[in-house]
């Protein structure tokens, strides 16, 4: 049985960890601190590790239901297998094509848009990947702990996507067309698949 009291102080640090790893990724936040963009990296990614602490420590742990899927039968078996699998490898793809020394501040972030590979399926495809990891709990159990994660993870994904979108929007000038042609988390308008096909 879901405990709903324990199921809102998780979504309350969840609710904690994404107002300040929003914050911190808008350009407002940025001009008022004045750091260099690569110190202010560094500062971005030490505070959003010990944001996610509280989350880390306090949020049940989906271990057990993930080994728990393998043991369940039927639809439920292969819907989980679908979203586990295809979220994994999803978040996999987005990972490797980040440049991760600039993504921590340990170099400068001066590349190119990144529009090609699995960008050009979606803006966020780590984000995507992860959502997609957390679903499958629900076809194992619903817990606070699945719930948790998916409502979450789920709402930091679509909220903290915002202000980074406001950011690329202000630094690349073909972002606001890259962003009417490829899908936030996949591409749902027949726009989104012509653009891919064409491509």
């Amino acid at each position: 049985m879901t405990n709903w009291n324990d199921l809102l102080f998780y979504l309350l640090l969840w609710a904690i960890f994404g107002i300040i790893h929003s914050l911190l990724a808008s350009t407002y936040l940025k001009s008022k601190i004045r750091l260099n963009p690569q110190p202010y990296r560094i500062l971005y990614v030490i505070i959003s590790i010990l944001t996610f602490i509280p989350i880390s420590i306090y949020n049940p742990s989906l271990s057990s239901t993930y080994t728990d899927g393998f043991s369940i039968s039927g639809l439920r078996f292969i819907l989980f297998l679908l979203f586990f699998i295809s979220g994994l490898i999803i978040l996999l793809i987005g990972i490797l094509a980040w440049d991760l020394f600039g993504f921590i501040g340990l170099k400068p972030e001066d590349g190119p848009l990144n529009i090609g590979g699995i960008y050009r399926l979606s803006r966020h495809p780590v984000y995507t990947g992860g959502l997609f990891v957390f679903i499958s709990t629900l076809f194992v159990e619903i817990s606070e702990a699945s719930l948790s994660w998916v409502l979450g993870a789920g709402g930091y994904f679509i909220l903290g996507s915002i202000p980074e979108e406001l950011k690329l929007n202000d630094v690349f000038e073909e972002y606001k067309a890259y962003k009417r042609n490829v899908g936030r988390f996949f591409p749902w308008k027949k726009q989104h698949w012509t653009y891919l096909l064409n491509r």
